[in-house]
């Protein structure tokens, strides 16, 4: 920081001038003011000052984990020691040479190049939960000293993404700058100028120069009866900033907030003399802030106003002071009827360890608050005064030529409200993934992330797209894109706007009337899964083609134009905004049962509109009365497109488009960046499901409803894609679907698990979505039906089970599975219940003979114990089913609903032997000889269903043997697949002849798959 030579002391005569003008202009230094007569509006950030001016060096930053959890308190503590040093050098020296020392170490983060990157969900999930005052944000802020060299707390790898970014400055400064005062002022106190040693405001970032150099808004200009066309922001903020009150040669310094005068240990300036210095430049400040809001009026969002900080030292005594404005009233002698208030807020001396600690911290907030809160209100104010037609990238939120502030998710500053759900939502959930382990996850169902992306394509970016996008793929992307137009809708920008806010609650500004009233061909799709980590998902994707920019796309397409899929839709609806955005709603409205359900099944729908036949005729009407105006040589062989008002429904998809939208968006996705392109539109949303409320009735799923056992869970099965990074260790979760979403403890997590595994079945789904490369886009399955049903893979929730009753002490073992035996009035259910639950089609084989195996001994068990209690009834003189045991009017028997059941099944069938009281596969009815059957049909399914069930179970001497609880049952299959291992050889030994080779060889590399599966599960439960 270059330093300004030593300003001379004021002479007495100019001191009293400056006084009895400051009374004048109603600028008053009001001291240590009581924090009760702050304004409200400025209290917090007040509040928040003096409690970091309170601060102890010795009691900051003591905690043990303070290194790894919260480093910059250790390294703010350091360069306070350092600071410290630095000062006790300076004794007795001059002004410059304090400022030389002191000033470049403790305003370096207000100088610093900024580089703020998130790391979304990682960081998100690992942030600490501290307060604000104590620099904690939800997404981590990196930030490191301007130069070359790197901070001394950044670590070497951060600097190189950092270099990568980019780095940028979102703030500037001025030393010994001239600041120009008021006439009247400069007349009476014969000079022009002042000059603060330094001054901090805004650099002009390429988003607030295309903002000042916009003209206002039209209806701004109308209502207070104005007309200026024809001038840009910066010359109707009168007097402009750009040219008042500080010169803007060079890099431009934009409504200041910050000043500073400095002045040695041994200078003969009192504080009153420092003060009397810096009246004029923080009135100015304060004015040019002023003038934006007043320009704004009614309509201005700037609810807490014009703020200046002014730091003052004298050697190692440094003082904070806050200036605000408050409306008073007329006085006789004085010029004006607002008051310039100056509030001290600390003082104190970097000779000491506090008062240096103190001061690092108090310009640390300073920071954040220019960042996050005063750059954003100039900008947001800004906004409202301009038309956006300077720019139509403006529209879009950030500043692209600083990376620091490009809104990945949200745009303005968010809500409070917003901030406290989102640290309640990411606080609660990490309670459960605290609960995680590589033999099961714990989950909570009110928690989705709402993700919204859409590819917006109009005439001024589509050669960006295409340019951007692989070369090689971009005729096959352009293909895939335009096979789904032929279901688009036409929805204007104003509607693609107010999607994004009821999906992701993501606010974009008002388009500028050019845009406003273009028209795009729209698909629109949504879609609901469970990610790799288990969290559940709900995606709105979009495709909107501006109609000028459909010709640019069929020529990247290679298309025959104006010819079947190139060709505009003849007949597009154009779907009204109170019907998309009620369509948007019942797709985000439901129950935590029904949401869940939504994602097991991965719901994926189109938004489709509704034919509106009065609607047509009126349209059709009034387009021929508009073409008999047009006269018989001016009319065109072309067919015109009819846009129709309709409404919106949501219909069955199979998710195609969705794999098209999401490749453009892993594309564009550099790491942990967002996509930043000018077509793409990207936000997400966190939500908590009980929390939101809807007045619209959920779109309903294909599946029944969702099966919650007495504690309020679920159990889901899963895979995932091999190379997908969030993959979580485990295949199995239990999902808690009712109560509050606080985590439950280890021993309540044993109970609900315990409950659910003996009481339900368990949903089967996946979370593999593919490696969206445009390939493979068919074979991944959406709409999944019947995915309730019994588990019978690898044991893998009595080993989640007895891995938590191990760390807490509880040894008990589940006595069956998924039967509702307890709560049941009878077992009629028993010819309901899935054995064959929906298996992902990417993934066959396996140890089939074991699945089926553990489905008999299951079903075996049930259907005893139903004929048990049968009996028992019976017994008693208690008239019931002699199957179900579902009461009776008059004499035992079979009910209808058993009797009608049964006729559906085989004769021969297991089932229905067991069901009549039979062996499973009687001795008489085996064929083991099986001389006549391929013996690859037993793997590959070429057999009647019957038939490989007899195959793969009959002959097996203990199969009818009872078991205890689902540990003895483990022990029983790995038994049986030890032994159906060998019936396979022995098969596989009688066949000969060198056409079955090959399938030997496949089946015998099956056959090791299952015995390193076998060794894995006994290692694991026992």
């Amino acid at each position: 920081m270059p330093i300004a030579s030593r300003m001379p002391s004021v002479s007495t005569e100019t001191l009293q001038r400056l006084d009895l003008l400051a009374k004048e202009h109603r600028i008053k230094f009001a001291g240590d003011l009581p924090s009760s007569k702050w304004p409200r509006c400025h209290k917090e950030t007040l509040r928040c000052v003096t409690e970091l001016g309170e601060r102890k060096f010795d009691s900051f930053a003591t905690g043990p984990n303070v290194t790894s959890d919260e480093p910059w308190k250790a390294q703010v503590k350091f360069q306070a020691a350092l600071l410290v040093e630095r000062s006790r050098r300076c004794h007795q020296r001059n002004e410059s040479s304090w400022r030389f020392a002191c000033e470049p170490f403790i305003f370096n983060r207000l100088e610093a190049e900024v580089v703020w990157y998130p790391k979304i969900v990682e960081s998100v999930y690992s942030a600490p939960n501290s307060r604000q005052v104590e620099k904690e944000h939800l997404l981590q802020l990196q930030h490191c000293k301007s130069g070359n060299g790197i901070g001394s707390h950044v670590d070497v790898r951060e600097w190189h993404v950092a270099r990568i970014i980019g780095l940028n400055q979102i703030f500037g400064h001025r030393e010994d700058e001239q600041v120009r005062l008021d006439r009247a002022v400069a007349t009476k106190l014969h000079k022009d100028i002042q000059k603060p040693d330094t001054i901090f405001g805004l650099r002009e970032t390429r988003n607030i120069e295309n903002l000042l150099h916009d003209t206002k808004k039209r209806e701004l200009e109308l209502e207070r009866g104005e007309d200026n066309q024809d001038k840009q922001l910066h010359e109707l903020l009168d007097p402009s900033p750009i040219t008042q009150p500080i010169s803007q040669k060079g890099d431009k310094l934009l409504f200041p907030f910050l000043v500073l005068e400095a002045k040695s240990g041994t200078s003969d300036s009192d504080w009153y003399s420092i003060q009397m210095q810096t009246a004029f430049p923080i009135k100015a400040f304060l004015d040019t802030q002023d003038r934006l809001r007043r320009a704004t009026g009614r309509r201005s969002k700037w609810h807490a106003g014009p703020l200046v900080w002014f730091f003052a030292n004298k050697g190692e005594d440094w003082r904070l002071s806050a200036a605000y404005m408050e409306q008073g009233h007329p006085r006789a002698g004085v010029t004006g009827t607002v008051d310039y208030l100056v509030v001290e807020l600390w003082k104190g001396s970097i000779s000491t360890r506090n008062g240096a600690l103190q001061l690092l911290l108090l310009v640390d907030y300073i920071f954040d608050w220019a960042r996050d809160v005063y750059r954003d209100h100039i900008i947001q104010e800004l906004r409202i005064l301009a038309s956006g037609e300077n720019d139509a990238a403006s529209i879009v939120y950030s500043d692209t030529d600083i990376h620091s502030t490009r809104q990945l998710e949200y745009s303005g500053v968010p809500d409070s409200e917003d901030v406290k759900k989102f640290e309640e939502y990411i606080s609660n959930q990490k309670e459960y993934i605290a609960l995680d382990s590589a033999k099961g996850i714990v989950r909570h169902a009110t928690f989705v992330e709402s993700r919204y992306c859409t590819i917006f394509v109009t005439p001024d970016n589509v050669q960006t797209l295409l340019q951007s996008t692989n070369q090689k793929k971009t005729q096959q992307l352009c293909r895939y894109i335009l096979n789904h137009m032929s279901e688009s809708i036409m929805l204007d920008l104003p509607t693609l706007v107010a999607m994004e806010k009821q999906w992701t609650g993501n606010s974009r500004l008002s388009p500028p009337g050019y845009l406003a009233e273009m028209k795009f061909y729209s698909v629109v799709s949504c879609t609901n899964y469970l990610s790799g980590n288990w969290h559940q998902v709900r995606e709105l994707y979009v495709v909107a083609i501006a109609e000028g920019a459909w010709a640019t796309i069929v020529d990247a397409s290679k298309l025959k134009k104006h010819r079947g899929k190139a060709e505009k839709p003849a007949l597009a609806d154009t779907a009204t905004m109170d019907s998309m955005l009620t369509t948007l709603k019942k797709l985000q409205a439901g129950s935590l049962a029904e949401t869940l359900l939504a994602a097991i099944t991965r719901r994926a729908v189109k938004i489709q509109t509704i034919f509106n036949y009065e609607s047509f005729v009126q349209t059709h009407r009034s387009a021929r009365m508009s073409s008999t105006d047009t006269s018989a040589s001016d009319t065109s062989s072309v067919k015109t497109n009819i846009s129709v008002p309709a409404l919106c429904k949501a219909v069955s998809d199979n998710g195609t488009f969705r794999d098209i939208v999401h490749y453009i968006y892993k594309f564009f996705k550099k790491g942990n960046l967002e996509p930043q392109e000018s077509f793409m539109r990207v936000s997400k949303r966190f939500d908590q499901q009980h929390l939101l409320q809807f007045d619209v009735e959920p779109i309903s799923t294909t599946e029944a409803p969702l099966r919650v056992s007495d504690s309020g869970c679920v159990l889901i099965t899963s895979t995932c894609h091999s190379q997908d990074s969030d993959c979580s260790e485990s295949r199995v979760c239990i999902y808690t679907v009712e109560g509050e979403p606080a985590a439950p403890s280890r021993e309540q997590l044993f109970q609900r698990l315990m409950d659910t595994v003996e009481t339900r079945d368990v949903y089967h789904t996946t979370q593999d979505n593919g490696t969206s490369n445009l390939t493979n886009m068919k074979e991944i399955p959406w709409n999944l039906e019947k995915t309730y049903g019994i588990y019978s893979e690898h044991y893998e929730f009595l080993r989640f089970l007895t891995g938590i009753g191990k760390d807490i002490g509880n040894h008990s073992v589940p006595s069956m599975q998924g039967s509702p035996r307890t709560s049941a009035e009878s077992g009629s259910y028993l010819f309901t219940r899935n054995i064959a639950p929906w298996q992902d089609p990417r993934r066959v084989g396996g140890n089939i003979e074991g699945r089926m195996f553990t489905v008999f001994k299951l079903m075996a068990s049930e259907i005893s114990y139903w004929k048990t209690r049968a009996e028992s009834l019976s017994a008693e003189g208690i008239a019931c089913c002699k199957i179900c045991a579902t009461s009776l009017e008059d004499d035992n028997g079979t009910c209808f609903q058993c009797f009608t059941a049964l006729r559906e099944f085989d004769d021969d069938s297991w089932f229905q032997n067991l069901i009549q009281g039979r062996m499973g596969f009687p001795e008489g009815n085996q064929d083991n000889d099986e001389s006549d059957s391929d013996s690859a049909s037993l793997i590959y399914g070429r057999m009647r269903n019957q038939d490989r069930w007899k195959a793969n179970l009959a002959g097996y001497p203990s199969l009818d043997e009872d078991f205890g609880d689902l540990d003895e049952l483990f022990s029983q299959y790995m038994k049986f697949t030890k032994w159906a291992l060998k019936q396979r050889r022995a098969r596989w030994m009688k066949s000969s002849g060198t056409k079955r080779k090959r399938q030997v060889e496949d089946i015998e590399s099956g056959e090791s798959e299952v015995e390193r599966q076998l060794h894995a599960e006994s290692g694991d439960s026992h």
